[in-house]
């Protein structure tokens, strides 16, 4: 990606649809459908709020599919490629590669023994599909990935130009500043986006590339009005947003928030199941 084509604004983590216990990836037509009307700007599938954990490597790639064939219209598409099995990993973005698929999204850290950027690197070297960093040391025992490690990524010769962004849901404001400074200095193709919504309410001022707000599922407006704000510097004015979206975390912290989402996208009539895997592990 060229830096005016580059990963930026509001990326929706979207949900997936599932219904009896079984995938329901055709309805996630219109939930994008849904999203593009509201003008945000790229959808990321199977990630966290998409909970990719819960799903096979079939489900995954039909959810793939699927998403392959949607109008681009402008709008971004990633999507997750972890696993707890390398060779899925591999296999994942080898098949969102063929796909067409604007880019794949790693979780390094699912890997307890294996260092990430050797894991980044070995992905990098399989496949020619750019590579979108996610750091979310809250599901990863704990492990972040560190600024080195970004650093590492994005000054190899043979692949750190497609190391194209990283979705930060540490909710740490140092390590975000710091990821920020480091696509100045080094690397300034590299996105850099808040994946923490009460950390973006904290702290809406550090220079950020955009948001991956689960809340835009089913509020897309909100989130980009609240986005067009902050890039107009129109701070003053986001308040009342903020407030809104504080509201919504905290029916989050009450019934979860994939479960909180999928209720108020199944009452909006835009999927016909709140079921989330999620529940049925337990």
């Amino acid at each position: 990606m060229t830096l005016e084509n580059r990963l930026s604004g509001v990326i929706v983590p979207v949900v997936t649809p599932f219904s009896n216990g079984r995938l329901a990836e055709n309805e996630l037509e219109t939930v994008s459908a849904h999203l593009r009307k509201a003008g945000i700007d790229g959808e990321f599938y199977l990630g966290e709020t998409g909970e990719f954990r819960f799903m096979t490597k079939e489900e995954k790639k039909r959810v793939i599919d699927f998403v392959s064939k949607l109008p681009k219209n402008g709008v971004k598409v990633i999507v997750g490629v972890g696993s707890e099995v390398l060779s899925d990993t591999i296999e994942l973005s080898q098949y969102a590669e063929e796909k067409c698929i604007d880019a794949v999204v790693l979780p390094p850290l699912y890997h307890p023994l294996m260092d990430p950027v050797d894991l980044a690197g070995m992905l990098l070297r399989e496949t020619r599909i750019p590579l979108v960093i996610y750091d979310n040391p809250g599901i990863t025992w704990g492990r972040s990935i560190y600024t080195e490690d970004v650093a590492t990524l994005v000054l190899n010769k043979d692949y750190g130009r497609r190391v194209i962004a990283i979705k930060d849901s540490s909710g740490n404001h140092i390590h975000l500043t710091d990821l920020t400074l480091t696509r100045d200095l080094l690397a300034p193709w590299l996105s850099v986006f808040q994946g923490s919504e009460e950390a973006f309410i904290d702290n809406p001022i550090v220079k950020i590339n955009g948001i991956v707000p689960g809340s835009g599922n089913f509020d897309p407006e909100l989130l980009v009005g609240i986005y067009r704000k902050i890039s107009e510097k129109r701070i003053n004015e986001l308040e009342p947003d903020f407030r809104k979206l504080a509201g919504y975390h905290s029916a989050y912290r009450q019934n979860g928030n994939v479960q909180e989402i999928k209720k108020r996208l199944n009452a909006m009539d835009l999927i016909s199941s709140s079921e989330s895997r999620r529940i049925l592990v337990g």
